[in-house]
Parts: structure tokens; C-alpha cells; sequence
């Protein structure tokens, strides 16, 4: 044996030993990459691709009138939904052939008629690929159960139905700008519904399915909370009791509809009150709408005028300031007051609303006739400071606090603004601006 093929047979042993050990190595280093340091990446990237959430919510809370009659309730319906890359058949395991059909097609043509939409803008949404897209929520259950049907029928993949709550108002346009409405995602956008929102709105449940690379479920649903029940116990639904009386509700606005078609008027608010109690029993305003699709309805008629629409009161305000005076001790039911039918102050004439003049009547006649220049004449001897004071203790120039939104406080005046003639008009409710529920 030749001593130099001894020695090439070494140098090849060696080569391969140190081949072997980079590779091993680079396996190594490999195997540390992916399990240590991309590994949270992976898992979640893993996570992804298998699961799906799946988050089921209970039904909205009530709302009720002061007998517990239901105003405003929900039930739990179903939302449609696509997955745009598993509506295709799958593979015939057979002899290898795809079922020659077009799911997207034939799902746009079944289900157009249903969801009242074009099958040609369904196919447009099929056929724009993602793993996610919704159909129609909240749908009828009478109109879930037919699309249902059509899908269990004609065996179409990749539609599927997600829980939601749909919200019903009872009693149609009765209350709709005290009730308000919610949007699609169950969240209070208007009323109560908004400013309740938090009591109201239902608890939500996140579950996930794990499926295959084809999207075929494995197991069933699995709560991401360890300490959650599958099953969730059926919650007592938050049930919100409204001072108002449906009866009288409807008498209110029955006569605010038949007053706003014989006045032509463009807009009106009416409130019933318990005069001991300050309970509100109705409350309304025009021009309305019906909560229940309230999308068809201009943004004005949302409005709940009784709260946010401010206006000078007038002849209402006078009794307030009659309050003043007869608290201040500076007149009395008797206290004699001359009525010439006019009064000038400074360089302002105030007449009385028909002109006339009543001589000296006592200052109870004054309130009945509701005579200007007796009002005025309180007022001069009140003055600027103490009608604002009295005005903001009575609660007017902000808001009551009524749990309603949109709520205006009214306009007052800053007393040091205000000259003679501002105090002579406020006495007989000009220059101050009201709600009709501080009215």
C-alpha cells in the first residue's frame, strides 16, 4: 500500500468529519433560532392560521316604563357573514376531481332575492377574496331561517351566522328621542340608549375554533378564559325603570300630532309632569321618527326639543319673578300697583300686550291680566343682582341634570352687563332663554 493513499484517505475522513460537524451545527443553531428566538413568533403566527374567534354576547338590557311595560327590549339573531376563500368545493377524494360549480355564483344568485341586494354586487364581494366579510347583521329571524335553509340545501361553503343582539322598540315612534337607538355593534348612539349605555349594553363572551388548513372545524368551541365555563350561566339581564306611563304617552303624543297638523308647524315638545314629585310621565317632541329604522329619518328629527331647545319664555316668567318680589318682602298680593299701559324706561317704551291700561289694581290682578308695566315696575325695585340670583336659584341658566343627552342649560344675563331696559324685559321674561323642561 502506497503510503500517499493512506494519507488522501485521511484527509477525506477528516473533510467529512468536519462537514458533519457544520451541518450538525447548523442544525443546532437552527433548531435555537426557531425555538427560542422566533418562538413567541411562530406560536402566534400558528395561533392565526388554526383558530378563529368567535365572541357570543347576550341580549341588551330592557328598558321599561314605571308599570314595567317593555319599551325597548332585544332578542338574540343571527349575522351573516362570508369567508370569500373557502366558498369553492372541496376535492373528490375519489378520482381527484373538483365538482365543476361555481360556489360563489350560485350563492349570489340564491341569496341576492333574500337580503333584498344585487347578485351581481354579492359575486363582486365573493370574489373579492379575504377571510372575512359581512353580509347583513342583525338580520329577522324569519329572513335568518330562510338563508339557513338555502345554504343547508345547496350545500354552500364558506357562510356562516354570528350571534348578535337585535334591539326592538315596542311602542314604534312613542319616546324615540327619550329611548335614542343603538348602532350595528350593539352601542347606544342617541337617548338613553347612549347615556345608559353602560348599564344597558350586554356581556360579551370571546370563544375560538381550531380548524384546518381547509377550514374545517376540529373541535368545538373553547373559551379563551381557563376559568370560564363553556357553558356560560344565563346572566340576569340590567333592566332600567323610566318614570313615564305609556298610556299617557301615547294620549301626549296623539295631541302633539293633531296640534302639529292643524298649526303647520315645524317643530313642537310637550312635557307632562308630576307637579309633587317632578316625575317626568311624558315627554315628546316633533317632528319624530321610528327608532326601530331610524336610518330613514333625517339627523333633525332625533332632536329631543323638550331638552336642548331654548327660547325666550315670556308671560311664564312672570310668576317667577311675582316669587322674587313677594319673597323679598317688596310687594303682596294687595300691594297697589298703577297701569297706565305703557312705561318708558330709560329710552325703551314698554306697552302691555293689548295696549290698554287697567288704573291701580292690586298686584294679584296684575299676575291674572299678566300686566306688563306692573312687572316691570317689580322688577325695576328687584334689580339686576337679585333677579339673576333668584333666576339661578329657581334652576334656570343650566341644566337640570335630567339623564337625557343634548340637554341645554338656557341663557341668563351677567347682572354687571345688564342695563335698565335689560332689567325691565327680563321681568317680563324677555332677554332670558329657557328649555320647556326648566319652563
Amino acid at each position: 500500500m502506497k503510503p500517499f493513499a493512506f494519507l488522501d484517505s485521511k484527509r477525506r475522513f477528516t473533510a467529512l468529519c468536519i462537514c458533519m460537524v457544520v451541518i450538525v451545527a447548523g442544525v443546532f443553531l437552527r433548531l435555537i433560532w426557531l425555538q427560542v428566538v422566533q418562538a413567541d413568533r411562530l406560536k402566534q403566527l400558528t395561533k392565526s392560521q388554526l383558530t378563529a374567534e368567535y365572541i357570543r354576547g347576550t341580549p341588551r338590557g330592557r328598558i321599561v316604563d314605571r308599570d314595567g311595560e317593555e319599551m325597548a327590549v332585544s332578542i338574540m339573531t343571527g349575522s351573516l357573514y362570508a369567508d370569500p376563500e373557502m366558498m369553492q368545493d372541496e376535492q373528490d377524494e375519489k378520482n381527484k376531481q373538483t365538482v365543476q360549480r361555481d360556489v360563489r355564483r350560485l350563492s349570489a344568485d340564491l341569496l341576492a332575492p333574500v337580503l333584498k341586494t344585487d347578485a351581481q354586487k354579492l359575486y363582486g364581494i365573493f370574489t373579492g377574496g379575504g377571510r372575512f366579510v359581512w353580509l347583513k347583521r342583525t338580520m329577522e329571524p324569519k329572513e335568518a331561517a330562510q338563508v339557513q335553509k338555502i345554504i343547508k340545501d345547496n350545500d354552500l361553503k364558506g357562510l356562516h351566522f354570528l350571534e348578535e343582539s337585535k334591539r326592538y322598540y315596542t311602542k314604534k315612534r312613542a319616546a324615540a328621542q327619550i329611548l335614542g337607538f343603538i348602532g350595528t355593534d350593539d352601542k347606544g348612539l342617541s337617548g338613553l340608549e347612549y347615556q345608559l349605555d353602560d348599564v344597558l349594553k350586554g356581556s360579551e363572551t370571546t370563544y375560538s375554533k381550531l380548524h384546518d388548513a381547509v377550514g374545517k372545524q376540529l373541535l368545538g368551541l373553547m373559551v379563551n378564559d381557563p376559568g370560564h365555563e363553556l357553558q356560560p350561566k344565563q346572566e340576569k339581564l340590567p333592566t332600567v325603570y323610566l318614570t313615564l306611563d305609556s298610556k299617557i304617552q301615547y294620549v301626549l303624543e296623539d295631541a302633539m300630532d293633531d296640534a302639529m297638523e292643524r298649526t303647520k308647524a315645524k317643530g313642537a315638545a310637550a312635557i307632562i309632569m308630576d307637579p309633587y314629585t317632578g316625575e317626568i310621565l311624558g315627554m315628546a317632541s316633533r317632528p319624530t321618527f321610528d327608532p326601530n329604522n331610524f336610518g330613514k329619518y333625517s339627523s333633525d328629527t332625533w332632536t329631543n326639543r323638550a331638552v336642548s331647545m331654548i327660547y325666550e319664555p315670556g308671560s311664564v316668567f312672570k310668576p317667577i319673578v311675582g316669587c322674587m318680589g313677594l319673597t323679598e318682602g317688596i310687594i303682596t298680593p294687595d300691594t297697589l300697583i298703577q297701569d297706565n299701559g305703557r312705561i318708558k324706561i330709560a329710552d325703551r317704551v314698554i306697552y302691555n300686550w293689548d295696549g290698554e291700561g287697567m288704573g291701580t289694581v292690586p298686584f294679584s290682578t296684575v299676575i291674572k291680566f299678566s300686566i306688563n308695566t306692573g312687572m316691570v315696575q317689580l322688577g325695576m325695585k328687584l334689580g339686576a343682582d337679585r333677579l339673576i340670583s333668584y333666576a339661578k336659584k329657581f334652576g334656570f341658566g343650566e341644566p337640570t341634570g335630567i339623564e337625557l343627552p343634548g340637554e341645554e342649560g338656557g341663557i341668563l344675563y351677567n347682572p354687571k352687563d345688564m342695563y335698565e331696559p335689560d332689567v325691565a324685559t327680563m321681568a317680563i321674561g324677555q332677554g332670558v332663554a329657557v328649555t320647556p323642561l326648566q319652563e
